[in-house]
């Protein structure tokens, strides 16, 4: 694992955060520069389907579960569940922003801030009406991640001799 800050500050308007991709380098041992900066993106669903195109390009895919918890109780769970395996946390940093850092057992392994700012609470939803939760992201081995839709897998039969 390569440990790299991030380039860009989440201060909008001036510029987007590019802690996740930061993270992903970190993780897949690239230069913070050969990852497409995807904060870039403004509307999410934009920069989720290009963060997914990306990653299908280098035969991954990243896996998301949402936690409504405290961070201690996910700390215990992934200590418990997912022993030595690094993971992808985000929450809402001590600067008031959502953040992505890397995490593993019951602790923050790196983080790409700036300033260390850490994960203090969940991610803001910006909208009183959608709950926040953290998040918990793994990066997994997918060659099948260039496939849209299932349907377009073609299933064969295996063949008895």
């Amino acid at each position: 694992m390569l440990l790299h800050k991030q380039m860009y500050r989440h201060n909008p308007p001036e510029s987007f955060g590019d802690c996740h991709r930061t993270v992903y380098a970190c993780l897949l041992g690239k230069p913070l520069e050969s990852i497409p900066n995807f904060g870039e993106y403004l509307i999410p669903e934009e920069r989720h389907a290009a963060e997914n195109q990306w990653l299908a390009e280098q035969g991954l895919r990243e896996v998301n579960f949402a936690f409504d918890s405290s961070l201690e109780h996910i700390f215990e769970v992934m200590k418990n569940c997912n022993p030595g395996i690094a993971y992808i946390l985000s929450g809402t940093s001590k600067n008031g922003t959502n953040h992505a850092v890397i995490a593993m057992d019951d602790a923050i392994l790196w983080d790409p801030a700036q300033d260390n700012s850490g994960i203090i609470g969940p991610c803001d939803m910006n909208d009183p009406n959608v709950p926040s939760y953290y998040w918990v992201s793994f990066l997994i081995p997918a060659p099948w991640a260039h496939v849209v839709s299932p349907f377009e897998v073609i299933v064969r039969p295996i063949e008895l001799i």
